[in-house]
């Protein structure tokens, strides 16, 4: 039950802070990451286990944002790229092929590229995609309505940041 609320927590402040809190982005990003894999990196299936490794990247990542943003910058996009093109990969049906690894490479190599160039609008997109796959993982949903909260959610999360960076310029 901890584990579903700490990633709606997380997915909700990737869909509505990414932009504002960019250190915040990149430690929720390290979070999702070791959550969504720390039992088949480690093998620790243990709950409590795969939070506190959860929590350590999540303090990692953000700490990084804070003292070495422009490696932040590189790694966040790099991450945030990968999950994007794996998200999509999920979410259209494809599941566990062993080609999601070089998809995830050229999705990492896409994010950085866009957090390079087009930073504001890259967090803003990556981390609102981003939140709204880590809300709609959270439950169990059929494909056409994933599909459909996935649209909305990535809509609004745009819109809200689009909004806050717009208030935050004036």
């Amino acid at each position: 039950m901890i584990e579903k609320l700490l990633q709606l927590i997380a997915g909700g402040i990737l869909l509505t802070f990414g932009k504002k809190l960019f250190w915040l982005f990149v430690g929720c990003i390290g979070f999702v990451l070791a959550f969504n894999y720390a039992e088949t990196i480690t093998g620790f299936q243990e709950p409590w286990a795969i939070i506190l490794i959860a929590t350590f990247a999540g303090i990692v990542g953000a700490m990084m944002a804070i003292f070495l943003q422009g490696v932040a910058i590189a790694v966040g996009g790099f991450l945030a790229g990968g999950m994007v093109v794996w998200s999509f990969l999920n979410l259209m049906g494809f599941y566990g092929n062993h080609y999601f690894w070089i998809a995830h490479i050229v999705g990492g190599i896409i994010g950085l590229i866009m957090m390079l160039f087009i930073f504001d609008w890259a967090i803003i997109i990556l981390s609102s995609i981003i939140g709204a796959v880590v809300i709609i993982d959270t439950f169990h949903f059929s494909p056409p309505v994933r599909t459909l909260l996935f649209m909305i959610l990535s809509m609004t999360g745009v819109a809200i940041q689009a909004n806050i960076a717009q208030k935050t310029a004036s």
